[in-house]
């Protein structure tokens, strides 16, 4: 019988690897945690305009008002945070709906009431930001939506918007 020269990994070889990728995954965490939530709240943002972009198209397909308002139990609320929806307002049929958003992220309208759209997809009243804010209050992102109804993301700006 011959014999075979075994090749393995010895426990010190095995240990030494482990520490040294212990090491680096310690390094990358913290960039890998911030492009995470980066990802959210990109995410987020871009679901969000698709939405108002939804609204929008519903009214002119409708040719009817359309709201879209921040979500509560008995209708439209008041923080966005919650979530936001899609009502008929004539009939208060619920058209779209979409829960809270993702932990660290608020939302914020600069404007006293919900973002209404006329049967020709024009919104009512002045032009409107709507401002994704960290739990710090520090702005993320912004979109905004003119007189004619067309919304856009912009670049966050340094100022107090997410501040109470």
């Amino acid at each position: 019988m011959a014999h075979r020269n075994a090749r393995g990994v010895s426990l010190f070889e095995l240990l030494l690897a482990l520490s040294i990728l212990t090491i680096v995954a310690s390094f990358a965490l913290p960039a890998m945690s911030a492009w995470l939530e980066q990802v959210r709240h990109e995410a987020t943002r871009d679901l969000l305009l698709t939405h108002i972009k939804a609204a929008r198209t519903l009214s002119i397909a409708r040719r009817q008002t359309v709201v879209l308002c921040p979500l509560d139990d008995q209708g439209c609320g008041e923080d966005w945070s919650n979530g936001w929806q899609i009502r008929d307002p004539a009939n208060d049929e619920l058209l779209l709906r979409h829960g809270e958003l993702p932990p660290g992220l608020r939302l914020r309208w600069n404007r006293p009431t919900a973002i209404t759209y006329r049967h020709n997809g024009t919104s009512t009243g002045l032009n409107g930001t709507l401002s994704l804010c960290s739990a710090k209050g520090k702005e993320l992102s912004r979109i905004t939506i003119n007189n004619q109804g067309r919304a856009r993301a912009l670049a966050a700006r340094n100022d107090a918007s997410c501040l109470e």
